[in-house]
């Protein structure tokens, strides 16, 4: 399956199904109001807040929002020490309305990605990303940790959790494994397809090679089935494995300059432009 094809498909899906496309048009990404504050109005767009999603993404990417989206965010508290000289922040923050946001990743470039990973000659290409997706209204958490050198904070861990204070994360992600079949990995051969819940996404200071995200999960289910027992158990045990995926070097390196902005108590952040975030038709 080409990728024209498989994004005309998607388009169209979405389109049925009354949601907008994004397509990046703009020299930068967009701009985070950071009100630090509950009382504040939340003037972010769902899309905007989760613009790190198309920015670390090492595919090419599209976003869609349903046409009646009313998703908003806001930052609502800040929180900084100092100890040991280690710099902490912490945040919460909140996403309320109602609607979903979706990002759909290139399977072709997934599969591509994956040969580099784990070589042309294994059996099967296992845990690709077939899309993420956020629905409805959300307490989350950021903490973020760097090391003080002087007068000065490098940030070198991000935490972004979606479950804060017990309450069950509204982020998804579907996963599926590809098969070699007559000597080719094929998106249209794929197996075992599975929706995984996503409690936290952690992002580390990485100085070379790809950096990677690491994961943690609430539960792992087959895509026509619920959640239950077994697919928190089945989480619990990706999560003792310690499960990751790798993201692009400059979203990475975003994610630590945007805890920095945090840290700072920035009140506001301009993310850079997301190259994989497009439409190829």
């Amino acid at each position: 399956m080409s990728r024209s094809y498989f994004f005309y498909s998607i388009i169209s899906s979405i389109i049925y199904l009354g949601c907008n496309v994004t397509a990046a048009n703009s020299a930068t990404g967009p701009t985070l109001q950071l009100a630090y504050d509950s009382a504040a109005e939340a003037s972010n767009p769902v899309d905007a807040f989760m613009y790190f999603v198309p920015l670390t993404s090492p595919t090419s990417i599209v976003i869609a929002t349903q046409s009646n989206n009313t998703l908003r965010a806001k930052v609502t508290s800040w929180k900084t020490e100092q100890a040991d000289g280690k710099a902490y922040v912490e945040c919460d923050f909140t996403i309320s309305g109602d609607g979903s946001y979706c990002a759909f990743y290139d399977p072709n470039e997934m599969i591509q990605d994956c040969s580099h990973e784990n070589g042309p000659e294994a059996s099967e290409y296992p845990e690709l990303l077939e899309w993420i997706r956020l629905s409805g209204s959300c307490l989350g958490h950021i903490r973020a940790v760097g090391k003080v050198a002087g007068n000065s904070v490098k940030m070198e861990r991000i935490e972004v959790r979606f479950n804060y204070r017990g309450t069950q994360s509204p982020v998804e992600v579907s996963i599926y494994d590809v098969p070699r079949v007559d000597g080719e990995f094929l998106y249209a051969n794929r197996r075992n397809c599975r929706i995984a819940r996503i409690n936290s996404l952690q992002f580390k200071q990485c100085s070379n090679g790809l950096p990677r995200m690491s994961v943690q999960l609430a539960s792992i289910r087959k895509a026509h089935r619920r959640d239950g027992f077994l697919s928190g158990l089945t989480a619990m045990i990706a999560n003792l494995l310690s499960t990751t995926t790798p993201v692009s070097t400059i979203g990475n390196a975003t994610m630590m300059e945007f805890a920095k902005a945090l840290y700072e108590k920035e009140q506001a952040f301009t993310f850079p432009q997301a190259r994989n975030f497009k439409i190829q038709l």
